[in-house]
């Protein structure tokens, strides 16, 4: 009897260690599932006035990863951001509702203090959503070159959502990661953003009025999306520096203004696509492009798919293009223009109203119409060293006027329809062309007997019905006349042996360019006349089959 019974009071002492053990390990959990929820879990919401009378208060209350959410309401304070993560935030996005039910940050001049910001942000990552920065006149002394008015940014990575920006001397100043969404930048006497050196941007659906030299500033890698540009009176609206950036279906609008609304210096991988440049008047460009131009058959800037669209000088102008291309550095390709529309451009003295290019430039499937005067050339190229050419195919030229000139290396313009079966009018290489004129130093042979989206297929060669003089074969020279150098073009149909030689008038040989073996295709050659009178001499090209002649015009 003794024995059970020690038995079931063994049982029950075990059974009761069981028991304790489990609660302990319950507990010990409970515990450890505490401390992991207070180190990782949800953030604290503190709201504004309610738990705390001021968004300073709040601010200082924080821990990393709080967040601050302000009634709506105005609220005159000068804001200072805690050393990590947080979150402020409105009640209601500023496009969705009335300006009373707006969270405004509205600072005001202390008597004895500076205000160089609105709100200062000093390090981590930084959301800041559904907010009104405005400023009263105190606020905008524009002479006060350190007071932004707005957001002064030393943050890691700051994060702008649905806010608004509303005569601020500057919105955003300073970072080097800045993403913003969905914002409005209106009447501010300064730049709306401008990063540090380097700083990438990530905008989109975001609009932007600005007064500043650069309105917003951009770096490598940086990419803006679906936003509007308005005026910006005194500079660019927008500025973009660097390798791999992106510019997609944004919007430049009205205004009269004096310098180009983009202007661009691209180094590598680069686009522009699906922006609308319309109804811009006064700037020399409204897309303004330098770059480095590396010699290895890759352009720097694709700019594609964009319109540009009733354009026009001012009073004091004498003359606007919508994009000038050139490289500041190198000699290979400036740049890929395709797909474009250029129509209802006016100028009076400037020579290309759609594209000025002084570096080589790769112009495909873009469509020129109604450019004005009829004088002046849709497209001009300049100063292009004497191997480079400027390169256009199943382009459309539309009546009226001078489709495409150059002063200076040649413009491979073959492959274009040029408004008319019969290609362009060339005084000297096709009188009886009925399309639109092409200057000296424009190669056009073959040219499109039709516009190519009417053909079946625009990239083969049988289906674009090329006109093709016979033989392909040519010589061309320019400038011509000239003074003392000339470039001598000639094209082959095949391989051969040419001699190319100059002649005076009176038969006797003064110069012998070459004679020796070329492959298919074009080639060019210099003719110095520094040492030979002024006077008419003929350039000729004989192969084993065929020979032609060309005029030259020495003027000294």
């Amino acid at each position: 009897m003794q024995t059970v019974l020690r038995r079931n009071r063994l049982f029950v002492i075990r059974n009761s260690e069981h028991k304790l053990y489990a609660v302990t390990r319950l507990l010990l959990g409970c515990a450890l599932g505490l401390m992991i929820h207070q180190k990782l879990g949800t953030a604290e919401v503190l709201h504004v006035p309610n738990d705390l009378g001021t968004i300073q208060a709040a601010l200082d209350s924080t821990q990393a990863g709080d967040t601050v959410l302000v009634s709506p309401g105005t609220y005159h304070e000068f804001l200072t951001g805690p050393p990590h993560s947080f979150t402020l935030s409105g009640v209601h996005s500023p496009d969705s509702v009335e300006p009373e039910l707006w969270t405004v940050l509205d600072p005001i001049p202390l008597p004895d203090a500076d205000t160089p910001s609105a709100f200062l942000i000093t390090e981590d990552t930084v959301w800041v959503k559904n907010f009104v920065f405005f400023n009263r006149a105190e606020m905008r002394e524009t002479g006060t070159t350190h007071r932004s008015g707005g957001i002064r940014n030393e943050a890691d990575v700051l994060v702008i959502d649905r806010c608004r920006f509303d005569s601020v001397s500057a919105a955003i100043d300073h970072g080097y990661d800045i993403r913003v969404t969905s914002t409005i930048f209106q009447g501010n006497l300064g730049h709306c953003i401008w990063p540090r050196p380097q700083g990438r941007l990530n905008l989109q659906d975001c609009s932007f009025e600005c007064t500043s030299q650069v309105g917003v500033l951009a770096y490598d890698r940086s990419t803006i999306v679906n936003c509007k540009f308005g005026r910006n009176p005194t500079g660019h609206r927008l500025g973009l520096y660097g390798e791999s950036l992106l510019l997609a279906d944004c919007v430049f609008d009205s205004c009269t203004e004096t310098l180009s609304p983009v202007y661009m210096w691209a180094l590598e991988g680069s686009v522009i696509r699906g922006c609308l440049f319309t109804g811009i008047r006064g700037p020399a460009a409204l897309l303004e492009v330098n770059g480095r131009c590396e010699d290895n058959g890759l352009a720097p800037l694709t700019i594609r798919e964009c319109v540009f669209e009733n354009y026009s000088m001012n009073e004091t102008q004498i003359g606007v293009t919508a994009v000038s291309i050139t490289c500041q550095e190198g000699d290979g390709i400036a740049g890929r223009i395709m797909e474009c529309d250029f129509r209802n451009g006016a100028l009076q003295n400037s020579s290309g109203i759609g594209i000025f290019a002084s570096s080589m430039v790769l112009l495909e499937r873009n469509t020129f119409q109604n450019l004005l005067p009829a004088d002046r050339a849709d497209v001009y190229v300049t100063d292009l060293i004497a191997e480079a050419s400027a390169q256009s195919r199943n382009n459309q030229f539309l009546p009226p006027g001078l489709a495409a000139a150059t002063s200076g290396g040649m413009f491979d313009a073959r492959e274009n329809w040029w408004g008319d079966s019969t290609g362009p009018y060339s005084p000297t290489f096709n009188p009886n062309g009925q399309g639109t004129e092409v200057g000296n130093g424009v190669e056009f042979v073959p040219w499109l007997t039709a516009p190519p989206d009417s053909l079946p297929d625009t990239t083969g060669t049988a289906a674009n019905e090329q006109f093709e003089l016979p033989n392909q074969f040519s010589l061309s020279a320019f400038p011509n006349p000239f003074n003392p150098t000339t470039t001598i073009s000639f094209t082959l149909s095949q391989t051969a042996r040419a001699r190319v030689e100059v002649f005076d008038l009176l038969g006797r040989k003064v110069a012998t360019l070459t004679d020796d073996n070329f492959k298919a295709g074009r080639h060019s050659l210099q003719f110095d006349g520094g040492k030979y009178s002024s006077g008419v001499y003929v350039a000729r090209i004989a192969t084993p089959t065929d020979s032609r002649t060309v005029k030259l015009l020495l003027m000294k």
